[in-house]
């Protein structure tokens, strides 16, 4: 493998490849302490998995904020805490968020 291929995925994955707007979603376990991001879908996941995100109201739409990424995942969903470990933290992907008093200076989006 050339490692061409990989970089191709992300691409793909990411709408870079046909020209459309790229979506800019990671997993959750991405985001660093302190950012935010808006559930966007859960890859792969039971039903037992998906209740359990259910009833702490992770689900599309929701906006998260990391707390803690270390040893457990501890992020917030309005007022309520969640801790996960990193592999459902990997499954959440998100969409960044970034508020107007967060952009630097001179940044538009």
């Amino acid at each position: 493998m050339n490692g061409g291929s990989g970089a191709r995925i992300f691409r793909a994955r990411c709408g870079t490849i046909s020209g459309e707007r790229p979506r800019l979603t990671c997993p959750l376990a991405a985001l660093g302490v302190g950012e935010r991001g808006r559930v966007v879908h859960v890859r792969n996941a039971s039903a037992p998995l998906l209740q359990k995100l259910l009833a702490m109201a992770v689900i599309p739409g929701s906006e998260v904020r990391v707390d803690l990424t270390f040893p457990a995942f501890v992020f917030e969903v309005g007022n309520t805490r969640v801790a996960v470990d990193r592999a459902i933290a990997e499954r959440i992907e998100v969409e960044r968020v970034i508020r107007a008093e967060e952009r630097p200076r001179g940044a538009k989006g």
